[in-house]
């Protein structure tokens, strides 16, 4: 049925990856590098996942995810911020490129860094800094707005250090569709590998909206998945942190098993 739906998107029977005890289903061949983690007990795949009703616009999706189905809420990883007995370190939560909804707290709020190059101030005068002062129990909008300018102060401070006081390019190297998950999941791997007390990190990439031209696209979106991971996971193992780390990767909804007439799949829902 599978093979019918999709003419010419399709995996062929013999490029499908075949995961060791599975017979129901394999990877696509762009994911070759994951297998040694299943032999590893390292990597599980969770297939449909969704909610009731589903709305397949993409804000009304990522909303739903972010939240976990409670739009009025502070993100599902937020509200662990707001759960912790004091104000963690600027680093504690923070998001690459975007998805800090998920991180969003309603006392506490993560440190998004879009372009990790550029995360530093220029042109600020210490002196000029030092002068706003810094009251982290001030109540008044002014006493708040210094503290969170401060916190940002450390965040950039810290970061700088996370990364050698060297840019790590103007922009996280992009490819059509948005930032590449392999570099933003190096900068994680950095963080999670420095003393900065960073423990959540949200990478977030695009180009998933293959309504056209899915065939080339998805195996090189997929590729940039596996060499990222195979990728960090080194990077945290060299840092002795390979058992101190858990991944989850998610998308706002799936596609539907049909191609369309573009040689692309549209909106589905299970993810």
């Amino acid at each position: 049925r599978y093979r019918q739906l999709r003419p010419t998107l399709a995996i062929p029977a013999d490029e499908v990856i075949a995961l060791e005890g599975v017979t129901s289903c394999g990877l696509h061949p762009s994911l070759a590098g994951l297998t040694s983690f299943w032999q590893q007990g390292r990597l599980a795949l969770i297939q449909g996942i969704g909610f009731a009703a589903p709305n397949r616009s993409h804000f009304v999706s990522m909303d739903r995810w972010w939240h976990a189905d409670d739009l009025g809420a502070p993100g599902w990883l937020g509200r662990v911020l707001d759960e912790l007995s004091s104000e963690p370190s600027p680093l504690f939560a923070t998001a690459l490129g975007s998805g800090a909804p998920l991180l969003n707290g309603r006392r506490v709020q993560p440190t998004v860094i879009s372009s990790p190059g550029s995360f530093r101030w220029v042109g600020l005068e210490p002196e000029w800094i030092g002068a706003l002062g810094d009251d982290p129990a001030a109540a008044d909008l002014a006493g708040a707005a210094r503290h969170a300018f401060h916190r940002t102060l450390q965040a950039v401070d810290e970061f700088s250090v996370v990364t050698g006081g060297e840019p790590t390019g103007d922009e996280l190297p992009e490819r059509e569709g948005g930032s590449t998950l392999a570099a933003g999941l190096a900068v994680a791997a950095q963080l999670l590998a420095a003393d900065v007390g960073t423990q959540l990190v949200v990478v977030s990439a695009g180009g998933f909206d293959t309504h056209a031209n899915q065939l080339p696209v998805h195996a090189e979106l997929l590729a940039d998945l596996a060499d990222g991971l195979v990728a960090f996971h080194a990077a945290i193992e060299a840092a002795g942190l390979a058992d101190q780390v858990m991944v989850v990767g998610t998308s706002e909804f799936g596609r539907r098993v049909a191609q369309n007439a573009s040689g692309g799949c549209d909106h589905g829902a299970g993810g």
